[in-house]
């Protein structure tokens, strides 16, 4: 497989920790097949051994279990990487919660031409371990499946279509009956 480097996956914030800041790069990090394989174990040093993963797909509970979810990540798409460019993290920043609000670009299909941008929001929840480092024992994706939807090939051209359509004669016909009624 063929993968582009990304220099921009390396963002800091300025209104972070060090310590979160690091957290939002390795997670970032995860999202980018550009990062090695053999680098993917450092990224998890942030996570306690009982994390839990979930996703609209999966609910994983231990370290290990999540760490070959993002190596499925690499064996189901060609490519992937947050979009940080176009649409850069949004950031959230809690005392034991960090939200990442960013968008990864999957590529897929022959030689990956077939690009899915899904809007991801990432809910880190963090909590002190006995050595007063803070670690990720909940790592959870929302992901918006109307961008999902509309990114596929032709069942994304129907259904803005038909949400259009529903939403003009849902207008008029609540306007020509109810709102016409109450006027009497």
């Amino acid at each position: 497989m063929s993968r582009q480097h990304h220099q921009s996956t390396s963002v800091t914030h300025s209104s972070l920790s060090n310590t979160h800041n690091r957290i939002v790069k390795d997670i970032l990090h995860l999202y980018d097949s550009t990062i090695a394989n053999e680098q993917l174990d450092r990224l998890f040093l942030h996570h306690s051994p009982n994390c839990q993963f979930e996703d609209p797909f999966a609910l994983v509970t231990n370290l290990d279990n999540y760490r070959v979810q993002f190596h499925l990540l690499r064996w189901l798409f060609h490519s992937f990487q947050p979009n940080i460019d176009d649409a850069p993290p949004q950031i959230t920043d809690n005392v034991n919660r960090i939200v990442i609000d960013f968008q990864p670009n999957y590529n897929f299909g022959p030689k990956g031409l077939l690009v899915l941008k899904l809007r991801t929001i990432t809910i880190l929840y963090l909590e002190r371990d006995e050595n007063g480092f803070e670690r990720i024992i909940k790592h959870e994706d929302i992901i918006r499946f109307t961008d999902f939807i509309k990114t596929l090939p032709v069942v994304g051209i129907l259904y803005t279509t038909s949400k259009r359509v529903f939403g003009s004669v849902t207008s008029r016909l609540f306007d020509k009956f109810i709102l016409a009624r109450a006027a009497k």
